[in-house]
Parts: structure tokens; sequence; C-alpha cells
């Protein structure tokens, strides 16, 4: 089997993407950076639970006194962890080139095991407006590192072109796994249930018909599609699911 090393962050995305390495005779590794103290700690605990629940070697990346410079609402490959008092903000949550900045990191520490290849679960949502969710961009940057290198590195985004929704599959035999994953903006013991990755990850699970015994503190769910919608969620169209299920994009700045 060949080694990959998974971006691991304990949320229903990347353990799909460690699943995914697994069905396709990969050896993974899990990659898990703490991006902020206190905010973070409902992932971080999902992330060491899904790691012992699939027996996998996990390192963690104290990534905290880095990621200080820059602005506090600002985060890399996160919904979880937000500060609380801007978890509905929609503004500004995507760090500039985070992507790359966390595959460039993941990779090098990949190399510096003898591993040449990594894993991360980019969705078609996220990619909406971001090309670094792309594959595209995962095949650049490992074109630029192999060159620079002197080695064949491969970034792999196997859900690059697939919904949220659309990778649910991989837990329809493993709904305690998908409970045990995280994806709460707030940084709380129970996953709220009503912020919009709580909001995403709830209607993916509906939409793929996998049963959801994940704990939320709201167990209301609002309506937000029609049965129509909830019984064929590609008629919502791209723009609609990225706006649902995707990461918010940083906003477009005016040239200098």
């Amino acid at each position: 089997m060949r080694k990959a090393l998974v971006v691991f962050s304990g949320g229903p995305d990347s353990t799909a993407a460690v699943l995914w390495g697994l069905e396709n005779q990969f050896s993974p590794e899990l990659l898990t950076f703490k991006f902020r103290s206190g905010e973070q700690d409902g992932e971080l605990a999902a992330a060491r639970g899904v790691t012992n629940m699939l027996k996998l070697a996990q390192t963690n990346a104290d990534w905290t006194s880095g990621m200080a410079v820059f602005p506090h609402k600002m985060y890399p490959l996160m919904h979880a962890g937000t500060a609380q008092d801007h978890a509905n903000d929609k503004t500004g949550s995507l760090l500039p080139f985070g992507a790359g900045l966390v595959l460039t990191f993941a990779t090098s520490f990949a190399l510096s095991k003898g591993i040449n290849e990594v894993i991360w679960g980019a969705t078609k949502d996220d990619g909406y407006g971001n090309l670094d969710y792309s594959q595209q961009f995962s095949d650049d940057l490992a074109a630029l590192i192999s060159k620079t290198v002197g080695c064949g590195v491969k970034i792999h985004a196997p859900f690059a072109e697939k919904h949220k929704f659309e990778l649910m599959d991989c837990y329809g035999e493993r709904e305690s796994l998908f409970a045990a994953t995280w994806s709460c903006k707030m940084g709380q013991s129970d996953q709220c249930g009503k912020c919009k990755s709580c909001l995403a990850r709830r209607y993916s699970a509906l939409f793929a018909k996998i049963k959801d015994s994940t704990k939320y503190s709201t167990e209301a769910l609002p309506a937000l599609f029609t049965e129509a919608e909830l019984s064929d969620p590609k008629m919502l169209g791209i723009e609609k699911l990225a706006k649902s299920f995707g990461s918010d994009p940083w906003p477009t700045r005016p040239h200098a």
C-alpha cells in the first residue's frame, strides 16, 4: 500500500478523504492543524475521536502563534473554531491563499517522512469562487513542489467535483463515524445545530439519506428547501448549493 498524508480536521469532508484513501489502497497518516486556542476544542476533540475509531496515526501541528499575526476572524480551511461574536459573519472567514499555505506545509511535512502523496477534502461547493479548492490548483501546486524537490509529488482532492451531499455516501454504513465528526463553527461541547456549517452538515446527511445521530444543542431543523429540492438537490443548481454548503470566500478587494 502507498503511504499518503491526509489533511485532517475531524470534519465530515476530511474524514471522507481518509475513507477515500483507505478504499483506494493508501496507508494514510493524518495531519491536524490547531489554529486557535479554546475556540477549536470541539473540533480537535472530534479529530482525536475519529482517529481512534479508525486506528490511524495522527500528528498535530500547533499553528496558534503563526495565526495570531492574522486578523482574528480569518481561518485557513476552517469552519469550526470561530469566535462566537462573529460565528455568523459572512465575510472574510477564509484566509487568502489559505489552502495553499496549508497544503504547502502538509506536503513539506509529508516529504520529511518519505511520503509524496497528500489527500484533502476540498468539495465542489467550497470550490465555487475559490480556485484553490480545485483539483487543478492541487495539481499545479504539486507540479511546482515536484520541480523544486526533484521527485514526483501528488496532491489529491477526490471530492473537488462533488457536492458535499454526494461524498456522504461513504457514511452509509458508518453513521456512528459521521456522528463523531465535527462541523460546528462554535467552540462548545455540543454542536449548535443552527450555524451555517451545522445546517450544511445536517442537510447533506438529509439529502444523502444518512441517519444523523449527532447531538445538537438545537434539535429543530429549519425548512430551507422544498420537498422537491430535498428529493433532488441537484435541481438547486451549482450556485445555490455553493451558497448553502460552501465556505464563504474572501471578499474581492480593489486593485491597488
